[in-house]
């Protein structure tokens, strides 16, 4: 499944799996349909299968469309003379959840190897928020190069949830799982790849 399947929740800044589920785009739509079909299959038939709703993730070797992949890509671009020095960007202003895929997909083997119940359903999520300016910020940090920021019409979003952080304390309590790699680590690791 996928965070995106909360939407607006009535607290953003700690996102449990009990919450009420309101997707705010198609994705997200789609999303809570197989959920909840999961789910239902699940129950009713007694089926080995749970609901992971993973939070954002990145990392080295994510393809472009994703945040931080497209950031790095136009740093580089400009560290390299192939861009001028304007990075261009969407809403800087939410908040998310940002977890290294790494850490997401440890949390995957565990689950999938773990003794759950049919049905049951895990946030996969860092639990701590980041203002998508303050992510901007520690990626130019890393960059040699003096870079002016541009915002984007095309690249705004028609519906865009201005909080959305994780609570990963049932995996956490049930499992033992937790983030293990810093979110400077995962960007400098995306940033060298």
């Amino acid at each position: 499944s996928s965070a995106e399947v909360y939407g607006k929740t009535d607290h953003p800044e700690n996102i449990v799996e009990t919450d009420t589920l309101n997707p705010l785009n198609y994705y997200g739509t789609s999303k809570l349909a197989a959920d909840k079909l999961t789910t239902q299959l699940a129950i009713s038939h007694q089926l080995n299968a749970i609901v992971v709703r993973p939070f954002n993730h990145t990392g080295p070797l994510q393809g472009p469309g994703f945040f931080v992949p497209d950031m790095i890509s136009q740093i580089v671009d400009i560290e390299n003379g192939k861009k001028d020095a304007h990075l261009s960007v969407g809403n800087l202003e939410s908040t998310r959840d940002i977890s290294d895929v790494r850490d997401i997909v440890r949390g995957y083997k565990l689950l999938l190897e773990a003794d759950t119940s049919p049905g049951e359903v895990f946030n996969l999520c860092s639990g701590t928020g980041i203002k998508m300016k303050n992510l901007l910020e520690k990626l130019l940090k890393i960059s040699k190069t003096s870079i002016q920021i541009t915002q984007d019409p095309e690249k705004m979003r028609p519906s865009d949830n201005p909080i959305s952080v994780g609570n990963h304390d049932k995996i956490t309590k049930q499992f033992d799982w937790q983030p293990k790699i810093s979110l400077e680590q995962t960007l400098k690791d995306t940033f060298d790849y």
